[in-house]
């Protein structure tokens, strides 16, 4: 195997197939070059050259105000988008098109690669508000709530004290764009600063901080953004979770969109593509990363080999079974789904990331030898990691779309009467055909297990043995533990809106279900198994001294 092929970067590369460039001022590369257009002309030509040489392909669109209705062209099947970010013919560096497109990115299941490329030089700016934006503490609520407090110091100090508050804005602004213990060092500071400032008056601004939000690091975040003057869009309609630790290398982590912010003075257009690709790997260079990348090409190369002849069949026959066979379009898509798994297991002998020769390189490279030995003696660290490599074991990274059916493998959390969550799980264990026609099949009966979260390196230490799940929460990892017993709940409608489906119980209890992940298939069957086993033991006496 060829050395050059090992590496992190050409494994990231290959991944990289189809990728589209956005920009107002867009002068495609084929058009003519004349005084006027030039600069923007040298931009796509240089980008073009710079794919073309890698042997990509790219994709050139002039933004306008009514690109929502090419989001087929723009984000179908891309890998990397190349976004400007100055969409309004202006040079400010607040651009709220350009997040409303950032947003549909990271909604975007295929796109993970992200570059913004601009003419400005505050790169760390444009950070800012890109992690204002995704920042689901950012809301009305939290906004009031900065308001409500400075409201009151104002009354007790009988001074501006927004403007108190904005000569820390330099200080906000850094706080917002560092992670770890130097994040919780700068807060300090902060905190410092300001009761020196307030005297006996800090007591409100704490108050007050902890309605903007329970975690004081939120709060200073949130009340950093107020300050700085970041708009309010609140238009955010799913959960983020934003990773600032390689801000430093002028890249956010949204979810799993990876977005890097560049200059488009450096690099130049003709040098982008192996620029992106070789600072990408700090971010997603990890072995899962690597080995995910290339199983979504042998993937891609999977669904091709699925269509084999297919052209051969005539429909009569797919409509005739269609009327004899009951679910045959369910397991239609069974047999779709073993040949993509059935190619996949005969290539996948073509992945260089899952080699011994690679994994060795990369250790190597990487200088892991030292790291991996003081890991090995590292039990709490131990126990972090464990807790996340769980989650990517038994979950599955969905998200439902308004209108999804209730399906094996669900896993929801109940809220009362007030939305407020009641600490209890239940995970869906009612057969896949049962939950395709449950009107029919099970007069809309569904069978759950029922679970609460655990103690949970207790339940890690156990090891296989546990029947539990392991799931991401606001904080972190939990581990629900699953009650064997069976629970049937009547859902009249089981189409999943706003997350929620209600129900009741056989004592009329009522349920508010809240979609909350999806359980992979085998580990919702050995939940399965163990709640119908439960459910057909059997009693016996015998007589005993």
């Amino acid at each position: 195997m060829n050395a050059i092929e090992l590496t992190p970067t050409a494994i990231i590369q290959n991944s990289i197939l189809s990728s589209v460039y956005i920009d107002d001022k867009i002068v495609e590369p084929f058009t003519e070059k004349n005084a006027t257009n030039e600069q923007y002309y040298n931009v796509s030509q240089g980008l073009f050259n710079s794919f073309r040489g890698a042997k990509k392909t790219i994709d050139f669109y002039r933004y306008n105000k009514n690109w929502n209705d090419d989001v087929d062209y723009i984000f179908k099947n891309r890998d990397l988008l190349i976004l400007d970010w100055q969409l309004d013919d202006t040079q400010a560096l607040k651009q709220p098109e350009t997040l409303k497109i950032l947003k549909k990115a990271v909604q975007t299941d295929n796109l993970h690669f992200v570059s913004i490329y601009t003419e400005s030089k505050n790169l760390d700016e444009i950070l800012y508000s890109i992690k204002a934006y995704f920042d689901n503490s950012f809301n009305k609520e939290s906004q009031n709530a900065c308001e409500v407090m400075l409201e009151a110091l104002e009354a007790e100090l009988g001074i501006d004290t927004l403007k108190l508050f904005r000569a820390h804005d330099k200080f906000f602004f850094q706080l917002a764009l560092t992670t770890g213990e130097l994040k919780q060092t700068k807060l300090n500071e902060l905190k410092s600063k300001i009761q020196n400032e307030l005297g006996n008056n800090y007591r409100i601004f704490m108050q007050g901080l902890k309605k903007v939000n329970i975690d004081l690091t939120k709060a200073c975040d949130v009340l950093g953004y107020y300050v700085h003057e970041e708009p309010l869009f609140d238009d955010l309609d799913y959960p983020t979770e934003v990773k600032t630790d390689y801000i430093a290398d002028n890249f956010i982590v949204v979810n799993h969109t990876i977005i890097q912010v560049t200059s488009k003075n450096n690099p130049e257009p003709k040098d982008l593509f192996d620029f992106f690709t070789n600072a990408i790997q700090k971010v997603a260079g990890n072995l899962l990363t690597l080995i995910s990348l290339e199983v979504r090409g042998l993937l891609r190369e999977s669904s091709g080999f699925v269509g084999k002849d297919a052209d051969l069949i005539k429909d009569e026959i797919l409509f005739h079974q269609l009327d004899k066979k009951e679910a045959f379009i369910e397991f239609l898509m069974s047999i779709i789904k073993s040949h993509t798994i059935s190619y996949f297991d005969h290539k996948q002998g073509k992945l260089k990331s899952v080699t011994a020769a690679f994994w060795n390189i990369y250790k190597k490279d990487k200088n892991l030898e030292a790291s991996i030995d003081s890991f090995s003696k590292d039990e709490v660290q131990i126990l972090a990691e464990i807790k996340k490599l769980n989650v990517y074991y038994n979950i599955l990274h969905i998200q439902k779309y308004s209108g999804s059916a209730l399906r094996f493998g669900d896993i929801f959390f109940t809220v009362d009467q007030n939305g407020k969550r009641d600490g209890r799980f239940f995970l869906c264990v009612t057969a896949h055909c049962d939950c395709l026609n449950p009107k029919e099949n099970i007069k809309n009966n569904f069978f759950f297990v029922g679970g609460n979260t655990g103690d949970i390196n207790k339940l890690i230490k156990e090891g296989d043995g546990v029947f539990c799940s392991y799931i991401k929460n606001d904080t972190g990892v939990s581990a629900v533990n699953w009650n064997p017993k069976p629970v049937i709940i009547n859902i009249p409608d089981s189409k999943i809106y706003d997350n929620k489906l209600v129900g009741k119980d056989g004592l009329q209890n009522q349920y508010t279900l809240v979609y909350h992940s999806t359980l992979k298939e085998n580990y919702t069957q050995r939940m399965a198994n163990n709640s119908f086993a439960h459910a057909m033991r059997v009693g016996i006496d015998f007589a005993s001294l």
